[in-house]
């Protein structure tokens, strides 16, 4: 019965764990990944803020980055900073391995018009 009782107090110890990494991966794949940027910062500054994964900067070089999964643009400045909708297409390029300029559409899926001016305005009131 001690074997048993040994066994038992095992597997649930297993359980236990698989299921805390599952609900880990659960909220890791529901979350939404970010960029977190200002123009001319360092790159890797820009990497450690965000939270969506994008690869390091070439030193020396002007180029482009793209992230790795869906994420939303949030630009970090004092007087116009603001936040996107997610975006599939999302580029930030670099010059010496500072952040130099970003290039995005701000969608996942195709937008209807009436969709499209909401996201205009509603980015427009967070400019105000």
């Amino acid at each position: 019965m001690s074997l048993m009782q040994r066994l038992g107090w095992r597997r649930g110890v297993i359980a236990l764990a698989v299921a805390a990494c599952i609900m880990w991966v659960a909220i890791e794949v529901q979350s939404e990944k970010e960029i977190a940027l200002v123009i001319g910062e360092p790159w890797e500054d820009m990497r450690q803020r965000s939270s969506a994964e994008i690869d390091p900067a070439i030193a020396g070089r002007f180029w482009g980055r793209l992230p790795k999964s869906d994420a939303r643009l949030r630009f970090i400045d004092p007087h116009y900073g603001f936040e996107t909708p997610l975006a599939r297409f999302f580029t930030v390029t670099f010059d010496d391995e500072l952040v130099n300029s970003v290039s995005m559409s701000p969608q996942i899926e195709p937008l209807l018009l009436d969709d499209t001016l909401k996201v205009v305005l509603e980015l427009q009131e967070q400019w105000r």
